[in-house]
């Protein structure tokens, strides 16, 4: 429901002026057309209206108590908060998941969560004092690097995690430009 009143709602910010309308037999089918020049700024509009300039984009709001976490340092205090956010996912006392992980090196990212099966493989990988840019699905590179890949995807309420030691602060940035809370 709705979603015609957050396309045109989305259009009218943009200045648009919207000259025909037409919808189709399921309110999802809305065709509109506005002044060419307009274009653009309607087309940018809607897009961020329903996150589809995001991979995955038009899925948020579907677990709207949910959260995504990314974990940022996944040293002695971030293995610790990976135990508890997970006790409290188990037990469903909180929607949350882990999409993300970040070290100094790399990161592992899957943005329908990491399983818990995963997530403790991942722990025990980094205990050993293993890289995360060396796991199966790891990728190398900075924390930024890593924020701007993560937040290029559609997220629930995303919410980055600082537990790292060193200088964070072009990431903490970049989580911000990308809509994250901190």
């Amino acid at each position: 429901p709705g979603i015609a009143a957050r396309i045109f709602s989305a259009v009218a910010g943009a200045e648009a002026n919207v000259v025909a309308i037409a919808q189709g037999a399921s309110e999802r089918i809305v065709s509109f057309v506005v002044d060419g020049g307009q274009v653009p700024a309607a087309l940018k509009a809607v897009h961020s209206a329903f996150h589809l300039h995001k991979v995955g984009g038009g899925k948020v709001g579907r677990r709207a108590q949910g959260t995504d976490i990314i974990l940022l340092g996944v040293g002695r205090v971030g293995r610790e908060l990976v135990s508890q956010i997970t006790a409290l996912a188990r037990d469903g006392r909180a929607p949350v998941r882990i999409v993300g992980l970040i070290d100094r090196a790399g990161w592992v990212f899957d943005a329908r969560g990491l399983s818990q099966r995963r997530l403790g493989s991942l722990m025990l990988h980094k205990q050993a004092g293993g890289a995360l840019g060396d796991v199966r699905g790891g990728e190398w590179g900075s924390a930024r690097e890593a924020v701007d890949a993560m937040g290029a995807h559609s997220l629930m309420r995303p919410v980055l995690i600082d537990v790292a030691s060193g200088d964070t602060g072009p990431a903490l940035v970049a989580a911000i430009s990308h809509d994250m809370d901190l």
